[in-house]
C-alpha cells in the first residue's frame, strides 16, 4: 500500500515530536486517507495532536471520522471541507469530542441541520463554524448554534443557497455578542439589511464583514449601521452588491472605522466612485488591500492617486476592467510608490 508507506516515511518519530496539527486539506480527492496514518500520528509519537487536528480534502468518509474521534477524544479543531461525510460523522464528533471549538464542513453537501444540531448540543465551547456552500443546512441549524454556543466568534454561511436567512443571522446576533467574523456572501438575497443591522446592534467587536453577492439586499443602511457600532472593523467586502452600497455607506465606514485594512468594492455597478475611495484614503491609512476592479469607470486615476498618497502600507491593488478610467498617469503614481511598498 503505497499511501501507507508514504505516511510511514514522513511520520518518523524524530521529526514529529512537536507536531500539533495534522493537515490533509490538500490531499488527494480520489483515495481515502489511510487509517494507518491516523493511528501512527495519534498513538505513537504525537500525543499533542489530540489537542488540535485538521482533517480535510483526502476524500474523508464517515469511517475515517468515526475512528479518528476514538483516537482523539480531546479534538478541538476539525476541518473536513469538501469531504463526503454525513451527519453520522458529526454525531460521533459531538458525542466523543465535547471540547471541539472549531468546525469547518464547507462544501460537505451531505451534512444537514441534524448534524449541526448535534454539535451545538454537545460542544458548547464552539467558537468557529464554517458551513459555506452546504446545501442542506438552514436557519434551524444556525439557530441551534446560537442557542448553545454563546462564545461563537467566527461564522461563515456564504453560498448556502438561500437556506440561511435573516432569521438565522438575527439569532446569532442575539446570542453571540463576541462575534468578530461574519461571511454572508452569496446568500441569494436572503440576508438583508435587517440581519446586518441586528449584527451591528449586538456584535460590536465585529472586525470582518463579507456581504458580497447579496443581491442588492444589503444596502447603505446596513453598512451605515455597521459603521456606527463596529469601530474595530478591519475587513469589508461589498463586491457585487448591485449598486446598493454607494459612496454614502463607504464614507460612513471611513469616518468610523479608521483601522480598516482590506476593502473590496468590485462590481458595485457605479455605486462607489472616486468620492468613496478618497474618503477611505483620508481616514484609513492602514489600508493594505483594495479591490476596485469592474467599477464601471467611476473609480479613476483620482481615487487611485489618493490611495497611493495616503495609504503607505498598501500591498495589494486590483484595478482590472475599469473601462480605461485608470490610465498611465494613475499607474505612474502607483509605480512611484513601489520604492516604499513591498509587493504589488
Amino acid at each position: 500500500m503505497f499511501e501507507d508507506q508514504l505516511c510511514l516515511w514522513f511520520l518518523r518519530p524524530t521529526q514529529l515530536k512537536a507536531l500539533l496539527v495534522l493537515d490533509f486539506t490538500e490531499g488527494p480527492r480520489v483515495l481515502p486517507i489511510p487509517m494507518d496514518c491516523l493511528r501512527i500520528c495519534t498513538d505513537l509519537w504525537t500525543p499533542n495532536l489530540r489537542d488540535s487536528m485538521i482533517g480535510g480534502r483526502g476524500y474523508i468518509r464517515d469511517s475515517t471520522i468515526l475512528e479518528l474521534v476514538q483516537l482523539c477524544p480531546d479534538l478541538s479543531s476539525l476541518d473536513v471541507r469538501f469531504s463526503d461525510i454525513t451527519d453520522t460523522a458529526l454525531k460521533a464528533v459531538a458525542t466523543v469530542c465535547p471540547l471541539l471549538s472549531s468546525l469547518n464542513v464547507g462544501i460537505c453537501n451531505k451534512i444537514t441541520d441534524e448534524g449541526i444540531k448535534a454539535i451545538a448540543a454537545s460542544c458548547p465551547a464552539l467558537t468557529s463554524l464554517v458551513i459555506y456552500g452546504t446545501e442542506k443546512v438552514t436557519d434551524s441549524g444556525v439557530k441551534s448554534i446560537a442557542a448553545s454556543c454563546p462564545t461563537l466568534t467566527y461564522l461563515d454561511v456564504s453560498g448556502t443557497e438561500g437556506k440561511v436567512t435573516d432569521e438565522g443571522v438575527k439569532a446569532i446576533a442575539a446570542s453571540c455578542p463576541a462575534l468578530t467574523y461574519l461571511d454572508v456572501a452569496e446568500t441569494e438575497g436572503m440576508v438583508t439589511d435587517d440581519g446586518i443591522k441586528a449584527i451591528a446592534a449586538s456584535c460590536m467587536a465585529l472586525a470582518y464583514l463579507l456581504v458580497a453577492g447579496t443581491e442588492g439586499k444589503v444596502t447603505d443602511e446596513g453598512i451605515k449601521a455597521i459603521a456606527a457600532s463596529c469601530p474595530a472593523l478591519i475587513l469589508l467586502d461589498v463586491g457585487t452588491t448591485k449598486g446598493k452600497i454607494t459612496d454614502e455607506g463607504l464614507t460612513a465606514i471611513a469616518t468610523s472605522c479608521p483601522a480598516l485594512t482590506s476593502l473590496d468594492v468590485r462590481g458595485t455597478k457605479g455605486g462607489i466612485t472616486d468620492e468613496g475611495i478618497k474618503a477611505i484614503a483620508a481616514s484609513c491609512p492602514a489600508l493594505t488591500s483594495l479591490d476596485v476592479h469592474a467599477t464601471e469607470g467611476v473609480v479613476t486615476d483620482e481615487g487611485i492617486r489618493a490611495i497611493v498618497a495616503s495609504c503607505p502600507a498598501l500591498v495589494q491593488l486590483t484595478l482590472t476592467y475599469n473601462q480605461d478610467a485608470i490610465t498611465d498617469e494613475g499607474i505612474k503614481g502607483l509605480a512611484a510608490s513601489c520604492a516604499v511598498n513591498k509587493d504589488w
